[in-house]
């Protein structure tokens, strides 16, 4: 990411899992693309190289339609860790029947836009099918 007087230009440069059995591909791919986000809200979008086959590239709007609460995951204080990484809740929401929205509650605020600290770490969830009995129960805690 590079910020500028008029604009901010983020790259990406990474690779599809290459070498390995269940892996995409062999060889090591190079997808590199920018995303510029200019100061009076103009976006631009361009692509050097892509050896993805597919993708689903593009902007798009908060939906600020019906909001249907799906589960809530709560956790007990993880005294251990730093308070922006110590989850309490997870809630998942369904919008418009059309978009997932994941909320993470942590037990103190998380690490504010421009701290070098937020390139060494991402909240990700991840979505599997329930194991068989395991997919009935509405709140479920974090381990």
């Amino acid at each position: 990411m590079k910020e500028l007087a008029d604009r901010v230009v983020v790259t990406w440069e990474l690779s599809e899992p290459f070498g390995n059995i269940q892996d995409f591909t062999w060889f090591k791919t190079t997808n590199r693309f920018q995303a510029v986000l200019h100061h009076d809200g103009a976006i631009e979008l361009s692509y050097q190289e892509l050896a993805a086959k597919d993708a689903i590239v593009g902007l798009y709007p908060a939906l600020s339609g019906k909001q249907q609460l799906l589960t809530t995951i709560s956790s007990d204080a993880h005294p251990e860790l730093t308070g922006y990484l110590d989850i309490q809740k997870l809630s998942v929401s369904i919008i418009d029947h059309a978009v997932v929205q994941v909320t993470f509650q942590t037990r103190d605020p998380v690490v504010p836009v421009g701290d070098p600290i937020l390139h060494d770490f991402a909240y990700r969830a991840s979505f599997d099918q329930p194991s068989a009995g395991h997919g009935d129960d509405a709140n479920k805690k974090i381990s």
